[in-house]
């Protein structure tokens, strides 16, 4: 090897020694520390030959030390020297261990790599800077840039992985959001009134149907708990409002039972299922009263993609001449965006069966939760009153009907529909269904099946009272949020009075998340759940207590804006 190419040699190791991604600086070749040559013969190892003109080793050692005009050992001295000061400072390196240093050039110890700056966007990454919360970086514990974790919680719209990762407080969705806003409302007359049912639109307001005394009541709030307007509808006879439904274009569509002859409409039986569409801005578009001799009942309304309204209840007649099947029949009634039936269904037993609720779904698919006192489709009857739940095309043709029970009285209340076909009802049981604990007189129920009607979970929640779910949400194919009324402390919550509102949340795999109870001193009743589109949710119902402002009379309506866990 020639001084050059030798030269060339050994600021190559020196460099690669102090780069990046190596566990250890590669060592000096051994020669490079011996002797000077004194010009009997080259070094071992060493290729120089003595007879190369100086002017070409003291033209490479500039780089490295004074230039020499000597003999040409006199140059390989020079070099020589520049060689040992190299491995002089790479022994010190290797015989110390000062702290890693990111940016130093130097691999040190736990340093995966280090090529001498603090630049992460290159090949060399951060892994070797300790976190900082000023450093641009989001490292450590940090749930964003600079902020969460360990350092100053993040602001509005940043990321987070729990509540205390944000300056407000609030965490969904792993983003800092505004602090939730809750507000309660109430309302009554100096008579017994009921708040029945609860629909949220497409702009967070709120619709809250019910009775005030003997009178229809509908009242729409904005999502701040501004009254924007209400209506209250009298017939002269007893009316009530018992489930409300929403389009996507905001109308209202609201479903109950009335004694008289309700907006115009001509009395039938003793008392008529009705529905009423309202606007927006409340201004009545339709109403529709129909029914037999003696009672008819609507108690339940969905609104599919469509815009068309299912109307579910009993009836103890043939309806638009469909033939009675015993005491008390099942209906199903649907109607166009202008109010135009499009046909009505009778279903029962030769026994006493009912609607309660009635969800709609994926190309029209509507299911209805209900009971039954009969053996209904052949299936064997439980006890005095069996959970039901059927499932009808957009014609109203039935698909399938599952019934189950206990002992005693079962009820399906209301139902559900995923955009995967998947149904939720959830009721109110007397006994242990499919093996679950038994609470004591009456719990509530929730139940999954899959769109052919394979049940794929049961669950009870209750205690040594009288339970019951009334109402619940599905928020896509993964949460179930139900509503309903405890007697007694659930989930070790301290019952507040004589019966409370609860609230809970399941997995879509049936696995329990929280549960949530309140209310007053008195008694809360017919519990009614909607979810807004910033994921929260409005309970109503009514009670004896005062949750916001006096009591009115025997009963008043509540509503409730409130946030999840």
């Amino acid at each position: 090897m020639n001084r050059r190419s030798r030269w060339l040699y050994l600021m190559s190791a020196w460099t690669f020694s102090a780069g990046c991604g190596d566990d250890a600086d590669p060592l000096l070749p051994t020669s490079a520390t011996g002797s000077p040559d004194t010009g009997g013969g080259p070094t071992t190892g060493t290729a120089a030959s003595s007879t190369e003109p100086t002017t070409e080793t003291t033209g490479e050692s500039t780089a490295t030390g004074p230039t020499t005009t000597g003999p040409t050992t006199t140059g390989e001295t020079t070099s020589f020297t520049t060689t040992e000061a190299l491995t002089s400072e790479t022994t010190a390196t290797s015989m110390t261990s000062p702290p890693p240093t990111c940016g130093d050039g130097e691999l040190d110890d736990g340093e995966a790599c280090d090529d001498g700056n603090d630049d992460d966007t290159d090949a060399c990454t951060a892994q070797c800077k300790a976190p900082a919360c000023d450093d641009g970086l989001q490292n450590g514990g940090e749930s964003a840039v600079d902020c969460g974790g360990d350092c100053a919680p993040c602001g509005l719209g940043r990321g987070c992985v729990d509540d205390v990762d944000c300056e407000s407080g609030e965490c969904q969705a792993n983003q800092c959001t505004a602090p939730c806003p809750s507000w309660a409302r109430q309302w009554g007359s100096a008579n017994t009134d009921q708040g029945r049912g609860v629909a949220v639109d497409g702009d967070d307001d709120v619709i809250v149907v019910g009775s005030l005394g003997s009178d229809l009541s509908v009242k729409k709030i904005d999502v701040a708990g501004t009254e924007l307007w209400a209506d209250v509808l009298d017939s002269g006879e007893i009316d009530h409002g018992l489930a409300v439904a929403v389009d996507a274009a905001g109308n209202a569509f609201v479903a109950g039972t009335t004694h008289g002859g309700l907006a115009g409409n001509v009395h039938i039986g003793k008392a008529d299922a009705f529905i009423i569409k309202y606007a927006p801005d409340g201004a009545k578009l339709w109403s529709r009263q129909f029914g037999t001799n003696p009672d008819d009942r609507a108690l339940g309304v969905a609104v599919d993609d469509a815009g068309n309204a299912v109307v579910v209840g009993l009836t103890l007649g043939s309806l638009d001449g469909n033939a009675a099947a015993g005491i008390e029949d099942i209906f199903v009634a649907k109607f166009d965006p202008q109010g135009v039936k499009l046909w009505t269904k009778q279903f029962g037993t030769s026994n006493y069966d009912s609607a309660w609720g009635v969800a709609t779904g994926p190309n029209g698919v509507i299911v209805v939760a209900g009971t039954t006192a009969g053996s209904f489709d052949g299936n064997p009857s439980a006890g005095q009153g069996d959970a039901l739940v059927l499932k009808l095309d957009a014609a109203g043709n039935k698909q399938w009907s599952r019934q189950f029970g206990a002992q005693w009285s079962d009820s399906a209340n209301a139902a559900a529909i995923d955009d995967q076909g998947s149904i939720v009802v959830v009721g109110s049981s007397s006994g242990s269904l499919d093996g679950n604990v038994f609470g004591g007189q009456l719990d509530g129920f929730v139940v999954k099946y899959d769109a052919s009607g394979a049940k794929q979970w049961i669950r009870q929640i209750g205690g040594t009272h009288l339970d019951w779910a009334s109402s619940v949400v599905l928020v896509g194919a993964d949460d179930i949020y139900v509503a309903g009324r405890a007697e007694t402390g659930l989930d070790g919550n301290m019952a507040v009075g004589d019966a409370d509102f609860f609230f809970v949340k399941y997995t879509g795999a049936g696995a329990k998340q929280w549960t949530q109870q309140f209310g007053t001193e008195q008694s809360e009743e017919n519990a009614s759940l909607a979810r807004t589109s910033s994921g929260r949710f409005v309970i109503a119902g009514d009670t004896l207590g005062e949750i916001a402002g006096p009591q009115q009379g025997g009963g008043d309506i509540v509503a409730m804006l409130r946030c999840a866990p």
